[in-house]
């Protein structure tokens, strides 16, 4: 309770060698009986608040940016009500996993080795706009509901920086 444990990788997700840009091709019946009942076991019965989307994508598109697999039937059929964050979304050159893309899908948070994904560009588009802010009360909801970051906290804490220098 209070830790957040990303259940990975979502979904499809049949090699870890030479699996980026891997496109899996199956039907639906595949994908609900074998490749979803272990992450609805978990959503249902583990109560989890966090998954990792994966690299590969299912048909042609990135597991993240695919809308019926994230929203449709993980969010709304299973009932998933927490973060999804993608697989390491900038490695081994894997430009078809753009941040928009995953976002517009239901992605909330990126892991990233620092590359820039600034959204200024972004700023006038409402579709974009409206998908950062869902993804962000969805962020902020686990945080203060499902995480024991806020564990004693209240209206009259102060919150002060401490600053750790490891050597």
């Amino acid at each position: 309770r209070g830790v957040y444990c990303q259940v990975k990788h979502f979904a499809v997700n049949d090699a870890e060698t030479n699996r980026s840009g891997v496109c899996t091709w199956l039907t639906e019946q595949s994908l609900r009986e074998i490749y979803l009942k272990p992450f609805e076991i978990t959503v249902k019965e583990g109560e989890t608040m966090g998954m990792m989307s994966s690299f590969n994508r299912t048909g042609c598109v990135w597991s993240s940016a695919q809308n019926g697999l994230v929203n449709v039937i993980l969010r709304d059929e299973i009932g998933f009500n927490g973060i999804i964050i993608t697989d390491m979304a900038d490695a081994n050159g894997t430009m078809y996993m753009t941040v928009t893309d995953g976002l517009m899908a239901g992605t909330d948070l990126w892991l990233s080795s620092g590359k820039d994904h600034s959204f200024t560009q972004y700023r006038d588009n409402a579709t974009i706009v409206r998908a950062m802010r869902e993804a962000t009360k969805r962020v902020l909801y686990n945080v203060c509901n499902y995480s024991a970051a806020m564990n004693g906290f209240s209206e009259t804490t102060r919150v002060i920086r401490v600053y750790t220098w490891v050597e």
